[in-house]
């Protein structure tokens, strides 16, 4: 039988380099938002804030570990955007753009021109309707309907006159998420519109585009509420 010698690395032999682990793919928006159990859909700060003046509405997406996942923005700018968001407030004609960390186009929420009871409707990357939040008229509270691609009742938010921070969304008798504005401090209050809201997930049954929904649940509250000096107050204490 033949020997087959071991072969041993001379002693000046450079050694084989030890692969590098190869990083892991980064998870989409959408696959973030089924990981979560909660988020953060903080305003950021601009500069005609400090004026009183009505800047464009631009939010950061911040999940627990308090990483930046996306951005969203509207899309009305200048002199335009300006006086509509002065003179007509919630009730004008606006976009916002939602982007994934890499400024990847996520959701488009539209808004269009109503008198009364305001409707967003909400639509992915490519333009496929994904739902709507649909403001009710209720006496009591604030009362919305989410529905789904279908147009069929999925959700409803509701927040009553004395606790105007807070708004459950329900199924049935189920609490499945809740969204609620966070004070981000006196002096952010006082002299910005930084405000924050956290969006919580009780549900893992929320699929994706639900999550997407409940992501623009906290940002049409804003506009419809909070949005603007003066004048938010008083719609947020009387309903409108």
């Amino acid at each position: 039988m033949m020997n087959i010698p071991t072969l041993h690395p001379a002693n000046n032999a450079t050694p084989m380099a030890t692969p590098l682990p190869i990083p892991p793919k980064e998870a989409t928006f959408t696959q973030q938002l089924r990981e979560t159990s909660a988020l953060l859909v903080r305003r950021t700060f601009t500069l005609m804030e400090l004026f009183s003046l009505n800047a464009r509405n631009e939010y950061e997406i911040v999940n627990t570990r308090g990483r930046i996942i996306g951005r969203a923005s509207e899309n009305q700018s200048g002199l335009v955007g300006f006086m509509a968001r002065t003179f007509l407030g919630p009730w004008r004609t606006f976009e916002i753009h939602v982007r994934d960390s890499r400024h990847r186009l996520v959701a488009i929420g539209k808004s269009h021109f109503r008198f009364i009871l305001n409707r967003f409707e909400i639509l992915d990357a490519q333009g496929n309707y994904l739902g709507a939040i649909e403001q009710r008229w209720s006496l009591f509270y604030k009362a919305f309907d989410i529905t789904d691609s279908r147009g069929r009742y999925i959700l409803r938010m509701t927040s009553p006159y004395w606790n105007p921070w807070t708004f459950p969304l329900t199924r049935g008798s189920h609490e499945l998420a809740r969204v609620t504005k966070k004070w981000s401090g006196i002096f952010a209050e006082v002299l910005t519109d930084k405000e924050q809201f956290a969006v919580e997930f009780h549900s893992s049954k929320l699929n994706a585009s639900e999550r997407i929904l409940l992501v623009f649940c906290a940002i049409f509250v804003d506009v419809m509420y909070f949005e603007g000096q003066g004048t938010s107050s008083l719609r947020e204490y009387v309903g409108l």
